[in-house]
C-alpha cells in the first residue's frame, strides 16, 4: 500500500513537471582553500568534467569560483593549483531547490612539479582529518540516508562500516570491535559532544532518535581505533562531526516530514559581500503531532514520544581580524506512561499499575574565532557551554487503591563550560605540526528519592554533586616522505581534578603508499577514558555521620591500540580494504562487591543499575582482537556497493580475575549494501537501495528466581556463568525506494524505508519481572514502513 502511494505521488509530481518547457538548471559556488591552514587559494582551477562539453573556472582572489546555469543531476569536478596535488570529486548531485556549495581543501605536494600525475584521484575513505592514518573514513550527508535504514542517523549509517554493529533497534547505540557503546566520543566543530540522541541514558552516547540533522551537517569523520594524538577521553570510536555553512548570496527554505520528526530549516548570506552566511532547522517530533491532533490513546498506544530539536552554524563575521562563528545544537524529549483510570486486568503488571514520566535534554552552543598569524599558521579559539540532563519519576497504583501512590523521584544534572584552542602550523610541504589546549569545568548534580510513607515526604538515597575541571593538551607531527608516504607522531596529556589523575598518551601511525593504488598502514598507543561522572561523586552511607566518596581514588581507563592495513584501489571507483587489530585494556574499574562485572560492560542496559558503585578499583583488564574486511565500489555509473566483515573477540577479567566474554562479544558482523538510481526525463531520479546485515547478538547473565513474598520475586544473577551463552543472531534485512523530483525552483523527494522486510523477531531483551517471577522477552521492531517527504526551494 505503501509503495503504491509513493509511486502515485512521484507520477503526479512528474506529470506536473512536463508542464514546463524551460530548462533545468542550478548555480554551482565553492571555495579552494589550503587543508591546513584555510588560507583561500586564489588561481585554482576547476574543471566541470560532467558536463557535455568541458567546462572550467579559475578561484579569484579569495579562493571562490562559480559555475552557471548548470543542467541538474550528478557531476565531477577536478580542482589544480601549482604545488599542491591534484583534487577530484566524483557524483555530486546537484538539484533544483538548492545551489551546490563545494569545500575544496586542497594538500600541498612534497613532490617536484615534474613528477605530478594528473591521474591522481581523492581517496573517498581516506578522512578528512590528515592526521588519521588507520581506522578511520570520512562520510558523506548523502551516506546517512542513502544507505537502507540509516534515515539520516550518522550513528545508524556507522553500523555498515566494518567493525561495528548495533546494540537494537531501539536505539542507535553503537559497538566497535566489542567494546561498549560509552566508550564513544562525539565531537562537534571541534567540542566534545554530550549525548546527542533523544531518550538516551545521561552519559551515554545513543538513543532512539539522533539530535544530529543531516540537512544541516557537512561530510564528517568516523573513526575506530588507534586515534590521532588530538582525540581524548575516547576507547572505541570517535565521531568527528562538522556542520555546514549556509548560501552566502541566496535564502533558501526546506520542509520535511520523517521518522525523525517535522521540520522547516532555512539559509541564507548575513552579509553577501562580506561571504558570510547562517543556517538553522527546527524539527518537532511526528508523533508528538498525531496525538495533538487525533489522540494517540484512542489507537491504544500506551506511551507518545515527545521530543524536539533545534540546530543552528552562522558565520557572522569573516575581515581582517579572523572569522568568527556561532552554532549550536540541543534538544529536549520526554516520554509518560499513565495507567491511572485504566481497567486492571489492562496493567501491565496485573497486581500493581504505573504512572512514570521521563524527561531529558542535552546540548552544545558555542562560538568560535580563527585567524591565520602568518600565510603558513592558523589559530583557533572556541568557547562552549554544554548541558545534559535527565529525570524520572515513578508512582504506583493497586486495586484497592487506584490514586497515584507516591515511589520514585530520580534527577541528574551536567553542566560543563569549555574553553579550546588549537594551532596548525604548516613548516613546509613535507612537515605540519599542530597543537591543542582544552580546559573544561564540569558540575554535576545527582539525586535519588524515594518516598516515605511513614513521614509522608521523600527521602533522599543519594544527593552528590561536584565541580571539576578536565584539561586536555596534545601536540602532533605529520612527515610526508612523498605524496603518499606519511608518519604521524604525537602525544596527548589528560589531567582531571577530582582525583588528580594524569594521562599520557604517546600516538604513532605510518602509512607507506605504492604502485600508485595501495597502501600499507600501521598505528598504535594509548588511550584514556573518564569512568561514568557518578562513580567520583558517589558517597558510601553505611555510616550516616562519617560520608566519604568511595571512589575518589579511581582513575582513568587505559587502553593499548594496534592496527595494521591493506588499501588497494581495484577498478572502476572500487577499493578493498583489509584491516587486523589488537587492544589489551588496563586500569578499568571493577568492584568487590560483583567480583564479576566490568566497567567494560557498561552500557548493556539494565545491569548498569543493579551494580554497586562503590568500592571501584582500577584492577580489571581486558582485550579485543580481530579482523575486518571492507569491499566498496563508490557510487558511479549509477549504482554501488559495500561489503563489509568482521570477526573478531572480546573479553575481561574482573575483580575475580577470571576471564569472561564481553557482554558486546557477538564474534561476527556481515553488511551487504546495494544501491541503484535512474535518471528519469533528464532532471528526475528513481533510486532503489538494499542492506542485509547478519551478526551475533549480545550476551545474556543467567540467574535463579526466587519468591519471597505472594506477589514479589528476587532474581540472583549467577556470576560464574556470566556472558557465555549469547542470544540468538540477529538478522535483517531493509529496503529503500525515493523518488526525486526537479521542478524549476523546487526539488520534492519521497522515499520510503521497509524495516525488517522478512519480519525476523530479533530479541531485544530478556526481563525479568518482580511480580510474576517469570522471565518475558521482548522482540525488536517486527516489519515497518517509515515515509518521508522533503522539500527544498
Amino acid at each position: 500500500m505503501y509503495l503504491r502511494i509513493l509511486i502515485f505521488c512521484a507520477w503526479m509530481f512528474s506529470m506536473s513537471s512536463i508542464l514546463f518547457s524551460q530548462s533545468y538548471v542550478q548555480q554551482i559556488r565553492g571555495i579552494v582553500t589550503d587543508a591546513h591552514t584555510g588560507i583561500s587559494l586564489p588561481g585554482a582551477t576547476i574543471m566541470l568534467l560532467s558536463h557535455e562539453r568541458l567546462k572550467g573556472t579559475t578561484s579569484d582572489v579569495n579562493g571562490r569560483f562559480e559555475f552557471e546555469q548548470v543542467p541538474v543531476g550528478r557531476h565531477s569536478f577536478r580542482v589544480t593549483f601549482i604545488g599542491y596535488k591534484p583534487y577530484e570529486v566524483s557524483n555530486i548531485s546537484l538539484t533544483t531547490g538548492r545551489e551546490l556549495f563545494l569545500d575544496i581543501k586542497l594538500e600541498e605536494s612534497v613532490m617536484e612539479l615534474e613528477t605530478f600525475e594528473f591521474r591522481h584521484k581523492v581517496n573517498k575513505e581516506r578522512p578528512i582529518n590528515e592526521m588519521a592514518m588507520v581506522s578511520s573514513r570520512m562520510f558523506t550527508v548523502e551516506e546517512t540516508e542513502r544507505y537502507a535504514g540509516s534515515v539520516g542517523d550518522p550513528a545508524r549509517m556507522a553500523s555498515n562500516f566494518a567493525g561495528v554493529s548495533t546494540t537494537n533497534d531501539q536505539s542507535n547505540d553503537i559497538v566497535i570491535r566489542g567494546n561498549s557503546p560509552f566508550g564513544m566520543l562525539w565531537m562537534l566543530q571541534g567540542i566534545d559532544l554530550p549525548n546527542p540522541s533523544h531518550f538516551g541514558a545521561m552519559g551515554g552516547t545513543g538513543g532512539a532518535i539522533s539530535m544530529l540533522n543531516n540537512n544541516t551537517l557537512a561530510n564528517s569523520d568516523f573513526l575506530t581505533g588507534a586515534f590521532p594524538a588530538q582525540y581524548n577521553n575516547a576507547l572505541s570510536g570517535v565521531f568527528d562531526l562538522n556542520l555546514r555553512q549556509g548560501n552566502t548570496q541566496k535564502t533558501e527554505f526546506l520542509g520535511q516530514v520523517a521518522f525523525n520528526g517535522f521540520e522547516a530549516g532555512v539559509e541564507g548570506p548575513v552579509s553577501r559581500q562580506n561571504n558570510t552566511s547562517f543556517i538553522a532547522s527546527y524539527r518537532y517530533s511526528t508523533m508528538a503531532v498525531m496525538d495533538k491532533l487525533i489522540g494517540l490513546e484512542k489507537l491504544a498506544l500506551s506511551a507518545v514520544p515527545y521530543y524536539q530539536d533545534f540546530s543552528f552554524n552562522a558565520m557572522v563575521y569573516r575581515g581582517g581580524l579572523g572569522r568568527i562563528s556561532l552554532f549550536a545544537l540541543g534538544g529536549k524529549n520526554n516520554i509518560s506512561l499513565n495507567e491511572r483510570g485504566k481497567n486492571p486486568d489492562e496493567w501491565l503488571h496485573s497486581v500493581v499499575g504505573q504512572t512514570m514520566r521521563m524527561d531529558a535534554a542535552s546540548g552544545v552552543a558555542g562560538i568560535t574565532h580563527a585567524i591565520n598569524p602568518g600565510s603558513n599558521t592558523r589559530l583557533e579559539t572556541t568557547l562552549a557551554y554544554t548541558h545534559a540532563s535527565y529525570g524520572f519519576w515513578s508512582d504506583t497504583l493497586t486495586r484497592e487503591n487506584p490514586e497515584p501512590f507516591p515511589q520514585h523521584r530520580h534527577d541528574d544534572s551536567e553542566n560543563a563550560l569549555t574553553l579550546a584552542s588549537k594551532i596548525t602550523w604548516k613548516m613546509s610541504a613535507r612537515n605540519i605540526f599542530s597543537a591543542g589546549l582544552s580546559v573544561q569545568t564540569m558540575q554535576f548534580l545527582f539525586t535519588d528519592s524515594v518516598y516515605q510513607a511513614s513521614a509522608g515526604s521523600f527521602h533522599k538515597l543519594n544527593n552528590f554533586s561536584g565541580e571539576y575541571t578536565l584539561t586536555k593538551t596534545y601536540a602532533q607531527w605529520k612527515y610526508n616522505f612523498t605524496d603518499h608516504t606519511s608518519l604521524v607522531a604525537g602525544a596527548n596529556l589528560m589531567h582531571f581534578t577530582a582525583n588528580n589523575d594524569l594521562a599520557i598518551d604517546p600516538r604513532f601511525a605510518f602509512r607507506w603508499g605504492f604502485r600508485n593504488n595501495q597502501a600499507l598502514s600501521f598505528a598504535t598507543g594509548l588511550h584514556s577514558h573518564l569512568a561514568p561522572r557518578l562513580f567520583y561523586v558517589y558517597q558510601n552511607h553505611e555510616r550516616e555521620q562519617n560520608l566519604f566518596e568511595a571512589n575518589e581514588n579511581l582513575r582513568f581507563t587505559r587502553s593499548l591500540h594496534l592496527v595494521g592495513g591493506y588499501d588497494v584501489f581495484l577498478f572502476n571507483e572500487t577499493r578493498l580494504k583489509l584491516e587486523t587489530y589488537y587492544q589489551y585494556h588496563f586500569n578499568v574499574p571493577v568492584t568487590r562487591l560483583t567480583p564479576g562485572w566490568s566497567l567494560l560492560n557498561y552500557g548493556s542496559d539494565w545491569v548498569d543499575f543493579i551494580i554497586p558503585m562503590e568500592l571501584m578499583e582500577n584492577k580489571g583488564t581486558g582485550q579485543n582482537y580481530g579482523i575486518e574486511l571492507t569491499l566498496e565500489k563508490f557510487l558511479s555509473q549509477g549504482y554501488y556497493y559495500l561489503l563489509t566483515g568482521s570477526l573478531y573477540n572480546a573479553t575481561y577479567k574482573g575483580f575475580d580475575g577470571i576471564e569472561r566474554n564481553s557482554v558486546f562479544n557477538g564474534n561476527f558482523v556481515l553488511n551487504t549494501l546495494f544501491g541503484k538510481e535512474f535518471t528519469l526525463g533528464g532532471r528526475n531520479v528513481l533510486t532503489f537501495d538494499a542492506k542485509m546485515v547478519w551478526s551475533g547478538s549480545k550476551r545474556s547473565l543467567p540467574f535463579t528466581s526466587y519468591q519471597v513474598s505472594e506477589h514479589f520475586h528476587v532474581r540472583v544473577d549467577d556470576w560464574e556463568k556470566a556472558y557465555e551463552h549469547r542470544l540468538r543472531d540477529f538478522f535483517r534485512i531493509n529496503l529503500r525506494v525515493g523518488y526525486r523530483i526537479n521542478l524549476l525552483s523546487a526539488t520534492h523527494e519521497l522515499a520510503v524505508d521497509f524495516y525488517n522486510v522478512t519480519n525476523r523477531k530479533n530479541i531485544f531483551l530478556e526481563v525479568f519481572d518482580n511480580i510474576t517471577g517469570e522471565t518475558q522477552t521482548l522482540y525488536q521492531f517486527p516489519f515497518f514502513p517509515v515515509l518521508l517527504y522533503r522539500v527544498h526551494f
